[in-house]
């Protein structure tokens, strides 16, 4: 997230490049309140988050089943 990919992920071109686009998205929600990609709405009923890995998409189901639990409990 800090661009010093060394200790942690490695510097590979892969972790480089969601190096950037996260500080990217981080800049520019700071700055704008938006950052600048395809962000789901987030409810209480909704599963929706978005995945910065490979590719930036929107999806649903993070840890559904982990989620779940704690809406049971």
């Amino acid at each position: 997230m800090f661009g010093n990919l060394g200790r942690t992920a490695g510097d590979s071109p892969q972790a480089r490049a969601l190096s950037e686009r996260t500080m990217g998205a981080w800049t520019r929600f700071a700055a704008t309140g938006a950052p600048g990609l395809a962000w789901p709405r987030v409810t209480s009923a909704g599963d929706a988050y978005l995945d910065i890995g490979g590719t930036t998409r929107a999806n649903t189901g993070f840890r559904a089943d982990r989620c779940d639990e704690l809406d049971r409990w």
